[in-house]
């Protein structure tokens, strides 16, 4: 959504390249008629890369914007850059598997399966750069991460029985889960900024160049790396699961299902790190580094200003816990003559020790102890992510498959359901000089009202017809044709997103008060197989997106800096096309048109 940016630079932004591969390796011996076990080795690696185009140009405006956008130089009112940041990331992550299980079917009531999971994990911050647009040089940086590997480990045992009489099926589980974030993070620390030695003495500096005789360094990533660390906590986790389902009439059965269910925190937040140079700084850095190669000697330390210095913007307080989830579910299943299976399920889900995402630029900050003022800095914070906010999702779906015949089938699934999430997480953790948290939470309303997740969607149906040509071994025109030849046509409706929009006479706790309209889609693929010879097929697709091209809404102006937006769509219905600006932003009004897609698979 930056098309306005690049709009005159082609080098603008970055390129991101994706590379994976996997391998596994399955081994299954049956020992007799009711014993058998299987063993899985696997292993994949994602790295992500990063890095600018060829197009890239280096340079910078004579007047950047005050949040240091490189505009045209004479046009600097105008949102079109002339030059951006350069972005360096690597990024690589995988895994090291090795699951095992064993069944058996110890009686003719009872079926059991035991099994253990092992995961070596690995997440590996190769390069983590932003640096300045007049210079590819990464030792430039404005900002970067912590460049380190860690290896989580994840372990499980399980054992599931599965009992089967006349008038019920019963399943009963148990799952333990061990997670050892295996990595050393930082201790808890009272400092306002990681980057400062609280051992600094400015009395013994007296050049001011904010390194004491005693070679302490007020700001420095240094500083960081020196900071102590601690082993990140480790947790055990039982999971009890259980189901049973019985029939009710030859046609007609019963279902219900709860557990509890454990999730590993997202490893981009668990350990989120992120340092920051200003701009001038850096400049003053690369000017340093120049005069002292020309000299040759050593560059001397550049001092920041206190104001706005060297320092850390983002770092996780605590290792975050694993997600818990508690979900049970209850429904009925019906065969009509073989014909048509409809299924009724409802469900229920909380979710505890969620981490919610931040919120604008204020949001989930750490303040703390300024060792050279002796009091908290009320200027300075940074980011952090916490662990503790909750959610719960609930509603019903039902779900018609038919069974008409191998060549035409129709399937259709309507769900009603609401995913909601409540704040338990504080907006602001201020540490005193002896460690001693006190915590600023978000605003009442927020505090007391779960909101809707944006993700949430009531009402979401989905309908499929699938047809395939009856195979035929008659020859004509038509069935060389035809013959291999399928179609399927998807139908999808989905319910918008919330946003809420007070008028004077609202109250205040009033929220997600209006919805987005519905969406409507339509897509259509068509697949025909040629037999080739022997196991040779060649499979040739022809898929349309959004068949009738229907204009569904994505976001009806500039609901951010355009104080009019929201009150011109709710007010009017207009849909904004410009942004607070006055600049063309249609290209973001709706989603995608319809689209053409052609491919070719070759199997043997």
């Amino acid at each position: 959504d930056f098309t306005n940016q690049a709009k005159y630079y082609r080098g603008w932004g970055s390129l991101l390249d994706t590379y994976s591969w996997n391998l596994a390796g399955l081994f299954t011996q049956i020992i007799n008629n009711d014993l058998f076990y299987e063993l899985r080795l696997s292993t994949y690696n994602i790295e992500y890369k990063e890095g600018p185009s060829d197009y890239t140009r280096l340079g910078k405006s004579l007047n950047p914007t005050t949040f240091g956008f490189m505009r045209y130089d004479g046009y600097e009112d105008e949102p079109f850059d002339q030059f951006s940041p350069i972005i360096k990331n690597n990024v690589v992550s995988g895994d090291i598997s090795l699951v095992g299980n064993l069944n058996w079917q110890w009686n003719t009531n009872n079926l059991l399966k035991t099994g253990f999971e092992l995961r070596y994990n690995t997440y590996s911050e190769k390069e983590s750069w932003r640096i300045p647009s007049f210079t590819d040089n990464e030792t430039d940086w404005i900002n970067r991460g912590l460049n380190e590997t860690y290896h989580p480990l994840q372990f499980a045992l399980y054992a599931q029985n599965k009992m089967e009489f006349e008038s019920m099926i019963l399943n009963i589980g148990l799952r333990f889960d061990y997670f050892d974030p295996n990595r050393m993070w930082f201790d808890k620390s009272n400092l306002y900024n990681l980057a400062v030695d609280p051992l600094y003495d400015v009395a013994k500096d007296p050049d001011l160049d904010q390194v004491d005789s005693l070679g302490h360094v007020k700001y420095s990533f240094e500083n960081v790396l020196a900071k102590k660390r601690v082993a990140a906590k480790s947790y055990a986790m039982l999971s009890p699961r259980f189901g049973v389902s019985f029939p009710i009439t030859e046609n007609s059965l019963l279902h219900f299902n709860y557990g509890h269910y454990y999730q590993m925190p997202p490893l981009d937040q668990m350990f989120e790190f992120l340092y920051f140079r200003p701009v001038n700084l850096v400049e003053k850095i690369v000017a340093e580094s120049i005069l002292a190669a020309q000299q040759g000697r050593a560059p001397n330390h550049i001092a920041s200003t206190d104001g706005d210095p060297e320092r850390v913007v983002a770092v996780t307080n605590e290792p975050l816990k694993p997600q818990k989830t508690i979900m049970f579910e209850a429904g009925i299943k019906h065969n009509f003559g073989d014909v048509i299976v409809l299924d009724i399920t409802a469900f229920y889900k909380d979710v505890f020790d969620q981490t919610d995402e931040r919120v604008g630029l204020f949001d989930r900050l750490i303040r703390g102890y300024d060792p050279f003022t002796k009091q908290i800095n009320a200027n300075q914070s940074y980011a952090a992510f916490f662990s503790g906010d909750y959610g719960d999702s609930r509603g019903f779906e039902v779900s018609l498959r038919t069974l008409f015949n191998r060549y035409i089938n129709m399937d259709v699934n309507y769900s009603f359901s609401r995913s909601t999430s409540g704040r338990a997480s504080p907006k602001v953790i201020i540490y005193d000089a002896n460690g001693n948290p006190t915590y600023q939470w978000d605003t009442e309303v927020n505090k007391r009202i779960p909101t809707e997740r944006s993700f949430s969607r009531p009402h979401i149906l989905r309908a499929n017809i699938f047809l395939s040509y009856p195979e035929s071994q008659e020859s004509s025109i038509l069935n060389t044709l035809l013959n291999g030849t399928s179609l399927s046509i998807l139908y999808r409706f989905v319910s918008g997103q919330t946003f809420t929009y007070l008028l004077t006479t609202d109250a205040p706790d009033t929220y997600d008060n209006y919805r987005y309209p519905a969406s409507h889609n339509v897509d259509l693929k068509v697949d025909k197989l040629i037999h080739l010879f022997d196991s040779h097929e060649l499979t040739v697709y022809l898929q349309v997106t959004n068949l009738f091209n229907t204009k569904n809404l994505r976001s009806y102006g500039d609901v951010i800096f355009d104080a009019n937006a929201t009150k011109d769509y709710v007010e009017t219905g207009k849909v904004s096309t410009v942004d607070a600006a006055g600049y063309d932003i249609s290209w973001q009004n709706y989603y995608d048109k319809r689209r053409f897609y052609f491919g070719v698979k070759y199997s043997f």
